[in-house]
């Protein structure tokens, strides 16, 4: 499950990192109308995956959580691509969710950990 996690890390990177105008031929903004909802969601389910899926929650944690310097990092990278700008907000929709994805794959967690405690839970 930690290698489908990289290559979704690996893909935020390259789409990141794309030129504007590979966007533009990938039709991004037919997909993509609100660009700070696909910035939230994108690293929302980057902070997800580790934190639910790995049976230390500490470790999924910390891997999340290496998710906002990575954005943030990105977004200064992209001023060296052509046609891609610098925008705070975009770090701004980057962190808050990863810090989203963090607290639900908590909430996943211990609602599953309830269930499979649960001797009376229904077949």
């Amino acid at each position: 499950m930690l290698a489908l996690w990289a290559l979704a890390v690996l893909l935020v990177i390259t789409g990141s990192l794309l030129p504007a105008a590979a966007l533009a031929r990938l039709h991004y903004d037919a997909i993509a109308p609100n660009d700070k909802v696909v910035h939230f969601m994108g690293y929302t389910v980057l902070a997800l995956v580790p934190v639910s899926l790995l049976e230390l929650a500490g470790l999924g944690i910390a891997l999340a959580a290496t998710m906002i310097p990575m954005g943030v990092l990105l977004e200064f990278l992209q001023r060296l691509v052509p046609g891609r700008t610098f925008e705070i907000g975009d770090m701004v929709a980057n962190s808050l969710g990863v810090l989203s994805g963090i607290l639900l794959a908590l909430c996943v967690r211990r609602v599953f950990r309830r269930w499979m405690l649960n001797p009376q839970r229904e077949s």
